[in-house]
Order: C-alpha cells, then structure tokens, then sequence
C-alpha cells in the first residue's frame, strides 16, 4: 500500500524536479570555495586532506518563488587535496573529485606566521574540466588559540561552468591542531547574470608530518 502510493507519487511528481536536478548535476563542479585559513603548510611538509563544497541556488527566492521544484540545490561533491611548502610562507595545493573541477592553487602568506594569532593570505587557482577557471583569494585569519581559527575569504575571477564572471566572500572556522576540520559558509554573486548562490562545505586535513608524533 506504502509502496503503490510512493510510486505513484513518484511518477506524478518527479518529472518537475528533473530540470533542477540536471541543472545540480551540470553546475557541481563550479563551487569555488576556500576550507583553509591564511596559515600555510611548513616548508617542505605535506598536508593531505578531504573536502566537499556545495552550493544552493538563492535566485527564485529574490523574487518570491517558494516552488520547491525551483530550488537547486547542487549534488555534493567530494574531493581529495594535497598541499606542500614551498617556502615557509609560499604554498601549493592540488585539489581533485567526483563533480570538482581539477585545480591547483598558489597561496602566499604576507602577514604574520603560521604560531601569530593573525594571517593574511593572497591566491590564485587554476583549473580545467575541458574549459579553465581562475580566480583570485585573499584569505584572514584569527588563531586565538592552536586548535582554533576563524577566518574570512574574498574570491573574484572567471568560471566558464555557467558562472562567468563572479564575486564571492566566505566565512569559516577550523578546528584541531594535528586533525583539523574546516566549515564555511559563502555568498557568491553571479556578475553576468546577477544570479546568486549559497555556498557551504566541510573539509578535514592533516600535515604528513603529525602522523606518528607523540604528543607531550
């Protein structure tokens, strides 16, 4: 009886989600996100970890739409990253998933140290997935303590994936000290088409170099 009633549910709904979730599946890999603070990897060090970033599509709500059948909500995505030093403050990570767009990323640590309460980062990311995206970060953070960070990012630049043009800023907390565990919330701006998006994700990342330590 459950059963008979879910199916026929099924089939006089679901067609009016179809359009959404193909617009999910198409627009996954677009999610530019940060899940990091300005801190950088120690020179000569890995740091490898796992991310997911995800997005909702806010538009139809500007206008009054509280259709479900209109809300887009992207299809989550789930990647792999290394990171390694190159200098004490100059890093570079590579980044790689189901529905993330492969990318690397530059990150430039101009103020402060990786042991200051405060950092300030600048970035670039450059990636393919048949077309190129690149963007720019410039990434703050505060470390009032060593196993705790809160940190804001500001992303500009160009994604052929059906954002074009964007402006996006984002803010996050990361936890732990050898484990640590990044959440972030963001808020994208569409230029070309004044769309906006909701952007959040979770990401947990561990320096190469922790494993095995003993603590004091």
């Amino acid at each position: 009886m459950v059963r008979s009633r879910l199916v026929s549910y099924m089939r006089l709904h679901l067609p009016q989600y179809i359009p959404a979730l193909l617009y999910a599946a198409f627009f996954a890999s677009c999610t530019p996100y940060t899940l990091q603070t300005a801190r950088t990897t120690p020179k000569g060090e890995f740091a490898v970890g796992v991310e997911s970033p995800n997005w909702i599509d806010t538009f139809p709500f500007w206008f009054g739409n509280t259709d479900p059948a209109s809300l887009s909500v992207g299809i989550p995505q789930v990647g792999a990253t290394v990171r390694y030093g190159i200098t004490e403050r100059l890093d570079v990570g590579a980044h790689a998933g189901v529905f993330i767009i492969p990318h690397i990323d530059i990150k430039y640590r101009y103020l402060g140290t990786n042991s200051s309460p405060w950092a300030a980062s600048l970035g670039a990311v450059v990636g393919s997935a048949g077309d190129p995206t690149a963007f720019l970060t410039h990434v703050t953070s505060y470390h009032p303590k060593e196993n705790l960070a809160f940190y804001g990012a500001l992303l500009g630049g160009y994604n052929t994936y059906g954002i074009a043009d964007f402006v996006q800023g984002n803010v996050g907390a990361q936890f732990g000290s050898d484990w640590r565990i990044s959440t972030e919330v963001g808020y994208m701006v569409r230029i070309s088409n004044e769309n906006v998006l909701l952007t959040y994700g979770i990401g947990v990342s561990r320096n190469l170099s922790s494993f095995g330590r003993k603590k004091k």
